[in-house]
């Protein structure tokens, strides 16, 4: 399925369950990283789909979805989420979101508060040194390298380059969150890490500690792609956090930190 943005057609599937009697109130969105698409999360979608709408998109420029004119940013693919919500009639979701989509999650929580109920943010980073050092210098190089490309290829190769520049400067350049302004977001929210991510620990816990109602979660043995190469421990942990729905927002989350085999 499409819809229709400005000049961008933003691809998205929705997965219903069987049993339409069975199906829990809120849809879960799942909005995927930087150069994936939303076959991410065919893990989740196979799992969640039993008991859940599952709602996938193709982040502009990713999957099926066309790039478009407009450069690439965090709030840019926010608002694009946001529309294709009140499009097909969502008025309150909980969302998953892996890396950069993870960003854009939070960026959705800032602009429509009313709009999301819970949130888990798998990598997730408040600002690019959120990563670890060496793997925020890498992209740093890529992004230069793409940023040079584009300006000297012409045809084919510059349109290549230019949107490889447009990914990295995503990494490179944003999200520009702020600890202090995460006091704003009152949703329950799982941040969630793996014990080997290119995001720093302490950048996580720090993000969990500043959050009203939040709670970090650290994958023993996961990379930052933990959502897909460990997606029985990733599900365990969405399933735990979204069954704790009633606990009451008015008391503040107790933060733990646990570790899973």
């Amino acid at each position: 399925m499409f819809f229709k943005k400005d000049s961008v057609s933003i691809h998205y599937e929705i997965f219903e369950p069987p049993n339409s009697s069975e199906r829990n109130e809120n849809p879960i969105l799942f909005i995927h990283g930087n150069e994936e698409d939303l076959t991410y999360f065919d893990f989740q979608y196979s799992f969640f789909s039993k008991k859940y709408t599952c709602i996938g998109v193709d982040c502009r420029g990713r999957g099926k979805s066309s790039f478009g004119d407009t450069p690439l940013s965090i709030s840019l693919m926010s608002d694009d989420i946001i529309s294709l919500l009140l499009h097909i009639g969502v008025s309150k979701v909980d969302i998953v979101g892996f890396s950069d989509g993870a960003n854009i999650a939070l960026d959705i929580a800032f602009k429509k508060p009313e709009l999301v109920d819970r949130l888990i943010l798998a990598g997730g980073n408040l600002y690019p040194s959120g990563m670890n050092f060496f793997d925020y210098a890498e992209t740093l190089i890529y992004y230069h390298i793409y940023n040079f490309l584009s300006k000297i290829c012409r045809n084919e190769k510059k349109i290549k380059y230019k949107r490889k520049k447009e990914l990295y400067k995503l990494m490179a350049k944003e999200p520009n969150f702020t600890f202090e302004s995460l006091n704003e977001i009152k949703s329950p929210t799982l941040v969630a890490v793996g014990e080997y991510d290119v995001i720093k620990f302490s950048h996580s816990k720090k993000t969990a500690e500043s959050l009203p109602f939040g709670t970090l979660k650290i994958i023993s043995g996961g990379s930052h792609f933990f959502p897909s190469e460990m997606p029985d421990s990733f599900n365990k942990e969405i399933c735990n956090f979204l069954k704790g729905k009633a606990v009451k927002k008015s008391k503040r989350i107790k933060r733990n930190f646990v570790f899973h085999d």
